[in-house]
């Protein structure tokens, strides 16, 4: 199978999304997926010797750094997800931000709405979504994709305008 993202190499890796009930299959390349994934995946069980075997590449972290603080290693901190103390984050910020991009596409959490929240908001974090949604069809060159996310982006911030 070729490659969703370059469409030039064949894929070495599937996996598939299931986002708001639709179910996405993705297949990238070797050099296309150690971009998408930057080596940071290779920090979290039972990916550590499928991708170190997969790409044959080392670590892009390195995991002997310690909090001049506390002494806690970004290793314990990315397989507990524990800080040793507040000075972690400063010491880790780029590693735990990485790490955060790479699991969950974001470094911002977002949470649930309440049904009971106004309107606008809703629309709001729905437009947030589709953005993500067209990053990613971006990413991957999907662009008949991308311009339908961007059409529908576009009615609902009219929507939200008439609020």
């Amino acid at each position: 199978m070729i490659c969703d993202n370059c469409k030039k190499r064949e894929s070495v890796i599937s996996f598939t999304k299931i986002e708001d009930n639709e179910v996405t299959e993705v297949h990238l390349c070797k050099e296309c997926a150690a971009k998408k994934f930057k080596g940071n995946f290779l920090m979290m069980d039972g990916f550590k010797d499928l991708f170190k075997e997969l790409f044959n590449t080392e670590e892009t972290i390195d995991i002997e750094k310690t909090c001049r603080f506390c002494g806690r290693r970004i290793e314990e901190v990315l397989k507990t997800s524990n800080l040793g103390c507040i000075h972690c984050y400063d010491e880790f910020r780029d590693e735990i931000n990485d790490f955060l991009q790479n699991y969950q596409l974001s470094s911002v959490h977002k949470g649930k709405i309440p049904k009971s929240c106004p309107t606008d908001l809703k629309v709001g974090r729905k437009i947030l979504d589709l953005k993500d949604k067209l990053q990613e069809a971006l990413i991957l060159e999907n662009y008949e994709e991308a311009a339908i996310l961007r059409d529908e982006i576009r009615d609902l911030e009219v929507k939200n305008d008439t609020l």
